[in-house]
């Protein structure tokens, strides 16, 4: 994907990983009592199936969020990570970069977890499993 144009946004940090795992509530407590992590929202088995828990380590929403009900004897696996920008006129700027390069685009707009307006898009290169996306957000 080289391109001759300069870069109009740059990616400021990992915004945060979010993990598929099989039993939830011990994931849980590894995270916050092994690791220090604070719980900052959950969300039952009625929004997400299998449930979703949202830990912080700092003044951000959630750094690491964890989906229960993976299936059991599988390892827990990567359900997405998200990129940071730091302006939503970024986060404008790199929609129109990747549309450019021909990345698929899977969603715009708002989600509940956090509230930042997100671009998804899916990976073109097929590191992620098919169907997962790659958020980038400003904070």
């Amino acid at each position: 994907m080289s391109d001759e144009t300069p870069l109009q946004f740059q990616v400021r940090k990992l915004g945060h990983v979010v993990l598929n795992v099989t039993d939830l509530e011990a994931s849980v407590r590894f995270y916050t009592e092994v690791l220090g992590l604070a719980i900052s929202d959950r969300y039952p088995d009625s929004m997400v199936p299998g449930g979703m828990v949202f830990m912080r380590c700092n003044a951000d929403h959630h750094g690491v969020a964890l989906v229960g009900g993976a299936k059991k004897g599988e390892r827990s696996s990567l359900n997405h990570f998200a990129f940071e920008v730091a302006t939503l006129d970024e986060v404008f700027r790199t929609r129109a970069w990747l549309r450019k390069h021909g990345v698929p685009i899977v969603f715009e707009g708002r989600r509940r977890a956090g509230c930042q307006i997100a671009v998804e898009f899916e990976d073109p290169v097929a590191n992620l499993p098919p169907g997962q996306r790659l958020p980038l957000f400003s904070q």
